[in-house]
């Protein structure tokens, strides 16, 4: 009985935290991209160059307004697109920037899902690419977040994380002196735990970098990989639309 009080108290925490997030980026949603177009740039480029190999099938994980789900569409078009976020404002301007199609012979399926990175509205195996930028601070569940990666992922899938670093010693300071999240809502990593956590959830390190954007925004790019066999026939889901593949479930909580 005290086990299971535990976890509903830890579970009602994490509930407020994502209902002060939506209600944050509801009021952020509108002038997003113009606020903070800079930082954009150089962060979604980062997690853009990480990216190893053309991926077929992608998830990206709190997608905001579609900003980078738009260039990935310009860089590989073909490419099946799922993206995930917990803010209904927030994907209702990524639809107006991408509709969501079944997808053609010149471009892939793409769908936009309400939810959060510990319940990801995807069926296990069916991505290879997974990116997660600019928000793995936000997560109240790392390693169940980092569960649900390895789990969406198929073999010999890429994991790329941007974000924010503690090593910097501008985001120990920037980031409270902001006052953007509640002190007790904040993690925010430095590097070699953030790869510590990526092993232990069955990931293979393959970049790891550190690197500003102007003198406040300290950050990182992880780059993690599953294993599995080479060379035996298609990863799980190849060749299967996002459609077919995401649930009803994936509504945050």
């Amino acid at each position: 009985m005290i086990e299971a009080t535990r976890l509903t108290s830890r579970d009602a925490r994490h509930q407020r935290s994502y209902d002060d997030l939506q209600r944050l980026y509801a009021r952020y949603a509108p002038r997003y991209d113009r606020q903070f177009a800079r930082y954009n740039d150089r962060t979604l480029a980062a997690a853009l160059d990480a990216i190893v190999r053309p991926p077929q099938r992608v998830v990206d994980v709190a997608c905001g307004t579609g900003l980078l789900a738009e260039r990935i569409r310009h860089r590989w078009p073909l490419a099946a697109l799922i993206g995930i976020d917990l803010s209904a404002a927030m994907l209702e301007q990524a639809r107006r920037r991408l509709p969501p199609t079944d997808g053609d012979e010149h471009r892939g399926p793409l769908v936009w899902r309400l939810g959060n990175a510990e319940h990801l509205p995807v069926e296990s195996g069916w991505a290879d690419t997974l990116i997660c930028t600019n928000a793995f601070h936000l997560v109240q569940d790392p390693t169940a977040a980092l569960s649900e990666f390895r789990r969406v992922l198929g073999e010999d899938g890429t994991l790329v994380i941007v974000d924010w670093c503690a090593d910097h010693l501008s985001m120990r300071l920037v980031v409270p002196a902001l006052g953007l999240l509640r002190p007790q809502r904040r993690k925010v990593w430095p590097l070699e735990r953030l790869t510590q956590a990526l092993r232990a959830a069955g990931f293979g390190i393959v970049r790891q970098e550190r690197f500003k954007v102007g003198p406040s925004w300290g950050l990182m790019t992880v780059v993690g990989a599953t294993e599995g066999p080479k060379g035996r026939g298609p990863r799980a889901g190849q060749g299967r639309s996002p459609h077919d593949v995401v649930g009803s479930g994936g509504v945050a909580r």
